[in-house]
């Protein structure tokens, strides 16, 4: 609850003396994050991670442009990889239910060994960004090579979005917003060798520096904002097929936010550096859609099933899955039929309420406007995306796909107690942050601690295995580090109350 009493009322243009949040301390407390998930997932199980290894080792080697084809799944390509990563993934691969010979041995050449992936057809940015560094090493080796370079590429753009935060944020509000976006399941993401993450990370950049550069005050940083917009908008349009959509929807519901939506818009629009940025990311945006239609990107694979289904049965189905992509984006490792551990899921929820919650009490109504669309587009995009494919591909949706658009909520939530410019301290602040901690704790801890009995990992020694124990202590300590360091008052003009609340 924020005590009334505490708001700080400075009025605008004066200058508070506390303490500043430390983007270096949450910074590492991400990054301690990420190794752990880095150790807690067997080589080759997080979801598709063989599909995606097979695509790094391939783009690596030069094979850039894999010709498309029903390789898997009726989709990817083939892409010749070296014997010694198809022999080390090849155990994990088996356990699927939904592989074959095809994907899990492939055929020996003589450069090494022809295998189906469904990545083959992805733009090739992020395979030769992680596939590159591992070109020196061999088997496990290079997956976990791959993992790293996968999760400095995130965590990077995580960091970038946080000084994006930096140059407009009044209290710790808006850090908080994003250490909340990096839910269990984004960390795990940002952590394995597959391209998500990078996407989440990219529209979390995008996020910060679009709330930034709609302020109707003076931002001394605005080509930071404009440098850190540009480069997370390339990335979140290139790197995944469905990037251009979030990208635009983020904008619109940013501009949503905004009370004086019109004068925000001209004010973007009349600004020269804002329009080069713009042609910046269009131009980029164009190559991704050439390459999107050129590969066939779009087409997914099908999991064989039977889909004979009654409209009541299709209904249902759909219904359920409404509530599994809301568990999902929280938390689903290291496949989306695994879930995480219901208290995850209870600890996590109740933090994001209670933010949400205050961010409703306090936002004007622009704002709230635009947190109920977000969380709404959330759900209806990929409902209407499911019903249009269902006959042919039934329940493809993952909650984790959503993310770089979902996420933005906690994004505009924080933005709005930031203009509220309330107090950080009370109970309930260090109840969330205790929350907040097990959540981020026991994710990883108890997915270790699920793969120890059945991993090949373990018999085979390609597993550097860490008691569960210790990675959910770990991961506790650093998710309460990265809250801690959010929670901290900046300092820079305030805004009164009552002048925040006038278009309420």
């Amino acid at each position: 609850m924020i005590d009334d009493r505490s708001v700080q009322q400075r009025s605008e243009g004066r200058t508070g003396r506390s303490r500043t949040p430390s983007i270096r301390l949450m910074a590492a407390g991400l990054l301690v994050l990420q190794a752990v998930w880095i150790l807690a997932v067997p080589p080759f199980r997080a979801s598709d991670e063989f599909d995606h290894v097979y695509r790094s080792a391939a783009v690596a080697r030069g094979d850039i442009r894999a010709d498309p084809s029903d390789a898997t799944r009726g989709t990817g390509a083939l892409v010749t990889v070296p014997d010694d990563i198809v022999r080390a993934a090849y155990p994990e691969c088996k356990r699927l239910g939904y592989t074959d010979e095809a994907d899990c041995v492939g055929t020996e050449r003589s450069e090494g060994t022809e295998v189906a992936t469904g990545a083959g057809r992805y733009h090739p940015l992020f395979y030769a960004l992680v596939g590159v560094p591992a070109l020196p090493f061999d088997g496990a080796t290079a997956l976990y090579v791959m993992r790293i370079a996968g999760a400095l590429l995130c965590w990077g753009l995580i960091v970038l979005a946080l000084v994006a935060l930096r140059s407009t944020a009044r209290t710790g509000w808006p850090y908080l917003g994003a250490a909340l976006a990096c839910s269990p399941v984004m960390v795990f993401s940002a952590s394995m060798a597959a391209p998500n993450g990078l996407e989440m990370a990219a529209g979390l950049g995008l996020w910060a520096a679009l709330l930034g550069l709609v302020r109707d005050d003076v931002v001394p940083r605005k080509s930071q904002l404009l440098l850190i917009g540009t480069l997370s908008a390339s990335v979140l349009v290139t790197v995944r097929s469905l990037g251009p959509l979030w990208a635009l929807l983020i904008l619109g519901a940013v501009l949503l936010s905004v009370p004086d939506r019109r004068a925000a818009f001209r004010r973007l629009v009349t600004d020269r550096a804002v329009l080069a940025a713009a042609g910046v990311v269009l131009v980029v945006t164009l190559l991704s859609l050439a390459w999107i239609v050129s590969s066939s990107s779009l087409t997914i694979g099908k999991v064989p099933d039977d889909l004979g289904m009654s409209m009541g049965e299709k209904t249902e189905a759909l219904v359920k899955s409404l509530v599994a992509w809301t568990f999902q984006s929280i938390g689903a490792f290291p496949y989306r039929n695994v879930p995480a551990p219901m208290a995850v899921y209870a600890f996590y929820l109740l933090v994001v309420v209670w933010f949400v919650i205050l961010a409703y009490r306090f936002g004007v109504r622009s704002e709230r406007l635009a947190v109920s669309v977000v969380m709404a587009l959330a759900l209806l995009v990929p409902l209407g995306l499911t019903i249009s494919t269902f006959d042919e591909y039934g329940i493809a949706w993952q909650g984790r796909y959503t993310i770089p658009f979902s996420l933005g909520f906690l994004m505009l939530c924080g933005a709005a107690l930031d203009r509220a410019s309330a107090s950080l301290w009370g109970p309930a602040a260090l109840i969330a942050a205790v929350l907040y901690a097990l959540a981020q704790a026991l994710s990883p801890a108890v997915t270790a601690a699920r793969e120890i009995p059945e991993s090949p990992g373990i018999a085979n020694g390609d597993w550097i295995l860490v008691s569960p124990w210790v990675l959910g202590a770990v991961a506790g300590l650093a998710a309460y580090l990265m809250w801690h360091a959010a929670a901290q008052p900046t300092s820079g003009p305030l805004l009164r109350r009552r002048d925040a609340r006038a278009d309420s």
